[in-house]
Formats: C-alpha cells, sequence, structure tokens
C-alpha cells in the first residue's frame, strides 16, 4: 500500500492501560448513591445485578452491532430494581458515579505521549472506539494531555453502530477526509480492531503481543509503540 496519510487507533487497551472488567474496580460510592434512593440490596448484591444488566445488553449488541448509551443502562437498571419511582436526575447521578470509579484506573500507555507527537508530524490521527457514554473517552484523553494530537474522537455511541460494523470505519474515513489506501488502523482486539477495518478496505494492524490471533506476522504489533520504531526506521505499509 501506499505511505498512508491517516492513522486511526482504538482507546481501550491500545492507548491506555484498563481494567476490562465492568464492576471490579470498585463501585461503593454508587452502591451508597442508590441506597439512599431506596435501594436494599448489599454492595454484592448491587455489583452481580448491575454486572448481569450490562452482561443483557451486551449479548444483544454482539448480535446488532447497536451501540447502548449508559443512560438506556442506567434507566433500565434503575426500573428494574426500583420500579418507576425515581428522579429521572438519578440517572445521570448513578452514571456520573459509576464512570468515575470504572475510570480511576485507566493510564495512558508509558511513552505515548512522545510517540503521539512524532507521529503527528508525518500523519493526520483520530481515535475510533466503542463507548457507552460520548464524553468518556475524549474526558479521559483530556485528563491524560492527549487530546490535542488527535483531529476527532468518534465513538460508537455517537455514531449508533460499534465496531466491528463497517460503518463507524466509513464514518471516520469521511470525517477525516481520508481514503480506505491512504489509512491505517491500530487496535488489540480481533474482531472489533483487525477484521472490522478491513471489513471497510481499511490496513489494521494487531496489537497481540501474545499471539493468541490468527494473523499474518507483518500484521502484529507488540506495542502501539512500535509505530514510532517503523515511521523511524522508514519502514514500507503494506
Amino acid at each position: 500500500m501506499a505511505r498512508p496519510t491517516h492513522l486511526f487507533f482504538d482507546f481501550f487497551g491500545t492507548l491506555v492501560r484498563y481494567d476490562p472488567s465492568r464492576t471490579g474496580q470498585g463501585h461503593h460510592g454508587s452502591h451508597r448513591l442508590l441506597a439512599r434512593e431506596g435501594y436494599r440490596g448489599s454492595y454484592a448484591a448491587f455489583v452481580e445485578s448491575f454486572d448481569a444488566h450490562f452482561e443483557a445488553l451486551e449479548a444483544q449488541a454482539a448480535q446488532s452491532y447497536c451501540e447502548y448509551s449508559m443512560d438506556e443502562m442506567v434507566e433500565g437498571y434503575l426500573r428494574e430494581q426500583l420500579g418507576n419511582g425515581f428522579d429521572h436526575q438519578l440517572i445521570a447521578g448513578v452514571r456520573d458515579s459509576y464512570l468515575a470509579e470504572w475510570s480511576r484506573g485507566v493510564s495512558a500507555i508509558v511513552g505515548l505521549e512522545a510517540m503521539l507527537a512524532e507521529l503527528g508530524v508525518h500523519f493526520d490521527l483520530a481515535v475510533v472506539t466503542n463507548t457507552h457514554h460520548p464524553s468518556l473517552v475524549p474526558s479521559l484523553l483530556a485528563e491524560l494531555g492527549l487530546a490535542h494530537h488527535f483531529d476527532f474522537v468518534l465513538t460508537s455511541v455517537e455514531h449508533g453502530r460499534r465496531k466491528p460494523c463497517p460503518s463507524i470505519f466509513e464514518r471516520a474515513l469521511e470525517l477525516a477526509g481520508a481514503t480506505p489506501g491512504r489509512s491505517v488502523y491500530i487496535g488489540d482486539s480481533f474482531e472489533p480492531d483487525y477484521l472490522g477495518p478491513r471489513s471497510a478496505s481499511i490496513r489494521s494492524y494487531l496489537i497481540d503481543p501474545g499471539k493468541r490471533a490468527n494473523v499474518a506476522p507483518e500484521d502484529r504489533l507488540e506495542s502501539v509503540l512500535q509505530l514510532r520504531e517503523w515511521v523511524g526506521h522508514g519502514r514500507a505499509w503494506g
């Protein structure tokens, strides 16, 4: 392929380290908030039921690629646990409390800032990510001091479809004014980040240091930081 003009990145697991668990981070503040509004279950019952509600939505989304929002998730959970007798401001309260607690363990890959600064000299950069709340990833990028490196962040919840649906990658190309043949996608999940871009004719590379995925050796990265070496050594993309 010709030397690319645009690099698109996954976020979670690619640019940042995070805990993929939905409830393992500790959500005692969210539990206390619910308890003040009438929830009578224990903390253990809360995290179990919250995760189960997530799991049901995930099963649907995995089949349809239709993304759900945190507001939809929380509203459904509150109706399940409290009936209809809750103030709708509680939806935003529980959402924000949960996301703040969930995000505590998110940290940038060491060395990422320097790499992005170098890549930005040669390429246009953007993030295309699955997420349930539109402002979550942009806010995390801002907190980590990385937002200025990217032209835009395209989220599945705003687009309405999640990776690996081809339409989210096609939308990214449209927003960037890019062509598939001059674009590259980098991520760490086989189906969403490797197969998904290819369904939209975008070259993709998979971060797979454990060599678990069935990809060609030249398509595998040990780390996102390997891109810096490629640019520095004038590596051919293809």
